[in-house]
C-alpha cells in the first residue's frame, strides 16, 4: 500500500495542481459570466473529481473541503442560490485553502494539523436558508443540462401522470479509477435494455469517440418498477460511485425546454434500437473504416528526465564544438587529404542534425506564457477589490512559447509591474470619470516573439508617471538639492524610479510604498541578459515592457580574449564590433578613457584589474572595442583578440568567481579551455562606480 502512495502521489499532485488552476479560471469566469450554468456544471464537475481522487488518496480535509463546494455548487446549479459577490469571494478562500493543503502534501506535512473549521463555516453559511432563491411556483427547479440532453435526443414521447410506465433521467458516475469507462457505460445501457426501454442517453453512446471515457453518463429508462428499485438496480454495477435519478412525465415537458440559451444541434442518431444490445469488439475497433478516431497526442515525462536530457544535449554541443576546432585544424594544415576534407563534410553535416536536436530538446521544455498569464486574474481582481477600483484585464499572445526557465525567472518581475500599474497607474472610478475615461480602467498584458526572443509588455491607461511628483519626492527625501531637481528635464527626473528604495507612494501599504518595485524589475531582468523598457506619457498610461532570450540554457555567445584568458558575453548585449586607434580614446577627468560612439561620449572600461589580468602588450595599431547595451545604458568594453561565434552551454560556477561582480558563468570551448562568460549588467554597474 505504501508502494503504491508514493507511487500515485506525484501524478495526484500534478492532478490537483492542473484542478485547482481550473477552478480557479472558471470561477472568475462565473463572476463576470453571473451564474452561466455551463461554467457552474464544469465547476462541480472538476471539484467532484478532486474530491473523488483525494479520497481515494486518504486526504480527508480536501474531500471535505470539495464536498462542501459541491454542495453550494448544487444550489447554485438547480436554482436555488444567485450568484453574487460573498459566494464567488467564499469560493476563492476556499481554493486558496485547498492550494495550502496542496502545499502541505508536497511537503510531507500533517493534514490533521490544519484547521479548516472557518472556511467550512463560510461554505455552510453560503448553503443556508437565507441565502436561498424563490423556487418556482410548481415547486420544481430548473433541470440541468444533462436532463435537456436526454429529452433532445428521445425517441418517444414522456409518459402521463396515469401511464403504467414511468420515465426516469439517470446520470451515473463511476469512480474515477474505473478503466474502460466507455466500456462500462455500453454494458450498463446493455444490461438496463434487456427489461426496460432506454430512449436516449447523453452524451450519445453511439455517436462518442471510443477514445474519449466521459465522466458522467445520464439515460432516459421507461420502466414499470419503482424509483427505489431502479435506483438500487444501478447502484449494484459494479464501479458505480453516485446515482442521480430524476422522474419525469408528460406534465414536465415545458422544464426541458432551454430557456434563451441556444442549445446545440442534435446528434446524429444510430440506426440501431436503443435496446439494442451493443458488442464489446466494436469498443476496440479504434481503426475501423469510415470511422475517424483521436489518439493521445500527449504524455506527461518527470521534469528531471527532460532536464538530464538538456545536460546531455549541452555536453554534445560542447564535444562537437571541439571535434570542429579539431576538424577545421585538420583542414587548414592538409587540404589536399581527401580524407580530411570528407571528414570536414561529415562534421558539417552532423552540425545540422546536432542544430535541429537542439531546437527539437528545446521545444520539449517550452511552455505557453498563457500558464503564468493565468495566474493574474485572481490576483488582478482581489488588489483592483482592496484598492477600491475597477479594472478590465486583457490578455494577449497566451500561446506564446517560452523556456520553463524563463517563466519561472519572470514572474515575480511582472507581479512588481502588475502591482505598479494597479496602485500607481490606474485611477480611482471617481477621477477617471472626472478626467473624461471609462470608469474602469484597462490594464493589458502581452507576449510575443521576436526571433530568438520573447517580448513581454504590461501596458495600462492610468495617469502616466508624473515627472513633477517624482522631482518633489526627490527634493523632499534630500536626494537632490531643489534647484537641481528643477534643473533636470523630465526625461532624467523620471529615471529615479529605478533607485533602490525610492517610491513615491505617501504611506506604505501591503501594495506599494518601501521602494523595492522596479529597480529589483530591472536589475533583475538585465541578470538574465534581457532588457528593461518603460514608456509614458501623462494622463494617458504606462507601458512596461521585457525583452529576454527565449532559453537562458544554451545562448548564442560571443567569445574573445583578455589578457590571453578566453571569455565571452552574451550577442543579445552586444550592438556593435569596432576597430579604433587609440587616438580616438579621450581622457576623463575623473580618470579612465572615453570614446564617442554616434555623437555619444561611451565610458570604455578595461577588466584586467577586475579580473586579476597583466594586459599583454599591443603590437596592432587599431584596438577592440564592444559596443554593449543593458537596458538604456551604454559603454565599451576593450577587449585584445576576437575569438567567434559560438553555441554557449551555461555553467554554474562557485568559490571566489562566483562572488565576482562581472563574471555570470562558465562554458568549454572548442579547444577544451574553459571560458567565463562576463555578466553585461555587472560590467555596466562597474563602470559607473566612481
Amino acid at each position: 500500500m505504501e508502494a503504491y502512495y508514493a507511487e500515485m502521489l506525484p501524478v495526484y499532485l500534478t492532478e490537483m495542481e492542473e484542478n485547482l488552476q481550473v477552478l480557479e479560471e472558471q470561477v472568475l469566469l462565473l463572476e463576470k459570466e453571473e451564474g452561466n450554468p455551463e461554467v457552474v456544471q464544469k465547476i462541480f464537475r472538476v471539484a467532484h473529481t478532486l474530491k473523488g481522487s483525494s479520497a481515494a488518496m486518504g486526504f480527508g480535509p480536501v474531500k471535505d473541503l470539495t464536498h462542501e463546494m459541491e454542495n453550494v455548487l448544487d444550489l447554485l446549479r438547480n436554482g436555488h442560490l444567485s450568484i453574487d459577490g460573498f459566494i464567488i469571494n467564499t469560493l476563492m478562500h476556499c481554493l486558496d485553502y485547498l492550494q495550502h493543503l496542496k502545499e502541505i502534501i508536497q511537503g510531507g506535512g500533517d493534514l490533521a494539523a490544519v484547521d479548516i473549521s472557518s472556511i467550512k463555516r463560510m461554505l455552510e453559511s453560503v448553503t443556508h436558508e437565507d441565502y436561498r432563491t424563490a423556487v418556482p411556483a410548481d415547486g420544481k427547479a430548473a433541470p440541468d443540462t444533462w436532463l435537456r440532453g436526454l429529452w433532445e435526443g428521445a425517441r418517444m414521447p414522456l409518459p402521463g401522470a396515469d401511464d403504467s410506465v414511468r420515465a426516469f433521467g439517470c446520470r451515473i458516475t463511476l469512480q474515477p479509477k474505473t478503466l474502460l469507462r466507455t466500456a462500462r457505460y455500453y454494458m450498463i445501457r446493455s444490461h438496463l435494455a434487456e427489461s426496460r426501454t432506454v430512449a436516449s442517453t447523453y452524451p450519445e453512446l453511439d455517436s462518442l469517440d471510443p477514445a474519449v471515457d466521459p465522466e458522467h453518463m445520464a439515460y432516459l429508462v421507461y420502466t414499470p418498477e419503482a424509483e427505489e428499485e431502479l435506483c438500487s438496480l444501478l447502484k449494484s454495477f459494479p464501479d458505480v460511485e453516485q446515482v442521480e435519478l430524476h422522474s419525469l412525465q408528460e406534465g414536465d415537458l415545458h422544464l426541458l425546454q432551454p430557456v434563451a440559451v441556444p442549445q446545440p444541434s442534435t446528434p446524429p442518431q444510430s440506426d440501431a434500437s436503443p435496446a439494442e444490445a451493443v458488442p464489446f469488439a466494436r469498443l476496440c475497433a479504434l481503426d475501423a473504416p469510415g470511422k475517424k478516431t483521436k489518439k493521445g497526442q500527449t504524455m506527461r515525462v518527470e521534469l528531471e528526465r527532460l532536464e538530464g536530457l538538456m545536460n546531455l544535449v549541452g555536453e554534445l554541443v560542447i564535444q562537437h564544438s571541439r571535434s570542429t576546432q579539431l576538424t577545421r585544424t585538420l583542414l587548414h594544415e592538409d587540404r589536399r587529404n581527401p580524407r580530411v576534407r570528407e571528414l570536414h563534410e561529415v562534421s558539417e553535416g552532423l552540425s545540422l542534425l546536432i542544430q535541429e536536436l537542439q531546437e527539437s530538446v528545446m521545444k520539449t521544455r517550452m511552455q505557453p506564457v498563457g500558464q503564468l498569464f493565468q495566474r493574474f486574474p485572481r490576483m488582478i481582481r482581489d488588489l483592483s477589490q482592496s484598492l477600491d477600483k475597477e479594472v478590465e484585464l486583457i490578455l494577449v499572445g497566451e500561446e506564446t512559447e517560452v523556456d520553463r526557465s524563463v517563466i519561472e525567472e519572470i514572474y515575480e518581475p511582472l507581479v512588481h509591474m502588475v502591482r505598479n500599474s494597479l496602485d500607481h497607474g490606474i485611477e480611482q472610478p471617481g477621477e477617471r470619470t472626472a478626467a473624461g475615461k471609462p470608469r474602469s480602467g484597462r490594464l493589458r498584458i502581452s507576449g510575443s516573439q521576436e526571433e530568438h526572443h520573447v517580448l513581454l509588455t504590461v501596458e495600462d491607461d492610468g495617469r502616466g508617471i508624473r515627472a513633477d511628483k517624482i522631482r518633489e519626492s526627490v527634493i523632499r527625501k534630500g536626494l537632490l538639492s531643489e534647484a537641481d531637481a528643477k534643473a533636470l528635464p523630465d526625461s532624467e527626473i523620471i529615471q529615479w524610479i529605478y533607485k533602490p528604495g525610492f517610491s513615491t507612494a505617501a504611506e506604505i501599504t501591503d501594495v506599494s510604498g518601501r521602494g523595492v518595485g522596479l529597480d529589483i524589475v530591472r536589475t533583475h531582468i538585465e541578470k538574465l541578459g534581457g532588457i528593461f523598457q518603460l514608456e509614458t506619457a501623462e494622463g494617458q498610461g504606462t507601458r512596461f515592457g521585457i525583452k529576454l532570450p527565449i532559453t537562458l540554457a544554451i545562448i548564442k555567445g560571443l567569445l574573445f580574449r583578455i589578457g590571453g584568458s578566453p571569455f565571452g558575453l552574451p550577442m543579445s548585449a552586444v550592438l556593435e564590433i569596432l576597430k579604433v586607434k587609440e587616438a580616438e580614446l579621450h581622457p576623463l577627468s575623473g580618470g579612465g578613457t572615453a570614446y564617442m560612439y554616434r555623437q555619444q561620449a561611451l565610458r570604455v572600461v578595461s577588466l584586467y584589474g577586475e579580473l586579476h589580468l597583466k594586459p599583454r602588450p599591443v603590437k596592432r595599431e587599431l584596438l577592440t572595442l564592444l559596443i554593449l547595451h543593458t537596458g538604456t545604458r551604454r559603454l565599451a568594453l576593450r577587449v585584445d583578440e576576437l575569438i567567434g561565434i559560438q553555441d554557449v552551454v551555461l555553467k554554474s560556477i562557485s568559490g571566489s568567481l562566483e562572488q565576482s561582480q562581472v563574471i555570470s558563468g562558465a562554458t568549454i570551448l572548442g579547444d577544451g579551455q574553459v571560458g567565463l562568460i562576463l555578466d553585461p549588467q555587472g560590467i555596466a554597474d562597474l563602470a559607473l562606480e566612481p
